[in-house]
């Protein structure tokens, strides 16, 4: 059985400095493409690949919803498969996350230069807060904001950067005092931050402004919960299909289904078969067609197409398929 936790193997994100990546207003950018650009690197994590989901199902992106496999921890998933994980936990678990989260999430696996880019190519402001990954599963990490903004303000001047934290406050950088919520800040400038969160069971917001232009990143709870894996098994025992002079020489094709388990569902994409067969016209095949999450099956065929043993065919085995589950935290 293999246990996938959640908060497991965080990637180091690799900080592009500004002067390597100028953000850019240009109609042609997809903020989209921008945003889900380094999910690949957080496969582990339930919360990014969720977002993932979300954001893809949130923004009706039928170019991502069309990609194929998916991959979390060491499965590889379908986007429909995927799809009915999230509305599993949704509904068993009640773990919903809003757009503003799932973007949230996703903005904190990419660079400072590419949230800024992200920002610039939705148009909505100069301000920008850059989180780590860090943010989605420790109380204590620093965050930065900067400002580049998009016309009408006059160099020389000195401007106010304005940041609100609910449910956390600012902090010194070893977390022991809270430091003001009022900096101030150059154009195209940014301004660093310490910020500890008041429990990880609780949503967090962080919010930045200058003047009128602003920024808002949601940092999720942390699921009460975590997902496992286990194989299931078309038949308790190997099944037996032959096909010879002796058995039969019609041709038959049997469906070896097994049904989720209440409280669980099926990776229909996962069924693989378990045995040997031997001869010309015999196979053991996922049979997708009548697989779904709450019952997944495979095909036996078997076909003798003469009375010699040169053509006995015949199967002996079982369908593995992956189950999900969860398991509630105690804490």
């Amino acid at each position: 059985m293999s246990i996938i936790r959640i908060a497991a193997l965080f990637i180091a994100v690799t900080f592009v400095s500004l002067s390597q990546v100028t953000p850019s207003f240009s109609d042609a950018c997809d903020p989209n493409k921008i945003l889900r650009q380094d999910v690949t690197s957080y496969q582990s994590n339930l919360l990014v690949f969720l977002s993932y989901v979300n954001s893809v199902l949130q923004t009706n992106d039928q170019n991502d919803n069309n990609n194929g496999a998916l991959s979390y921890g060491d499965l590889k998933l379908s986007f429909a498969e995927a799809k009915a994980m999230n509305e599993f936990l949704q509904t068993h678990e009640d773990f919903h996350l809003s757009k503003e989260e799932s973007t949230s999430v996703l903005r904190s696996t990419l660079s400072e230069a590419s949230v800024q880019a992200y920002i610039a190519c939705l148009g909505v402001g100069g301000v920008a807060i850059t989180v780590p990954d860090a943010a989605i599963s420790d109380k204590l990490f620093k965050f930065r904001v900067y400002w580049n903004p998009k016309g009408g303000v006059a160099h020389g001047n000195s401007y106010k950067l304005k940041v609100s934290v609910t449910s956390g406050k600012l902090v010194n950088d070893d977390g022991g005092t809270t430091l003001n919520d009022s900096e101030d800040i150059e154009i195209n400038g940014s301004v660093p931050f310490t910020a500890v969160r008041d429990n990880l069971d609780e949503q967090m917001y962080i919010s930045a402004a200058v003047g009128r232009e602003t920024d808002l990143v949601s940092i999720p709870a942390r699921p009460q919960f975590l997902l496992k894996s286990k194989l299931v098994f078309t038949a308790p025992k190997p099944d037996t299909l032959l096909r010879s002079d002796h058995y039969g020489l019609v041709a038959i094709d049997r469906d070896e289904c097994v049904a989720a388990e209440p409280d669980t569902i099926l990776l229909p994409s996962t069924v693989k078969f378990v045995g040997q067969f031997y001869g010309a016209d015999a196979r053991a095949v996922p049979n997708p067609a009548k697989s779904d999450s709450s019952s997944a099956c495979g095909l036996f065929h078997a076909h003798s197409a003469c009375r010699t043993h040169d053509c006995d065919a015949g199967i002996v085995g079982y369908f593995s398929v992956n189950e999900l589950y969860v398991e509630p935290i105690h804490r």
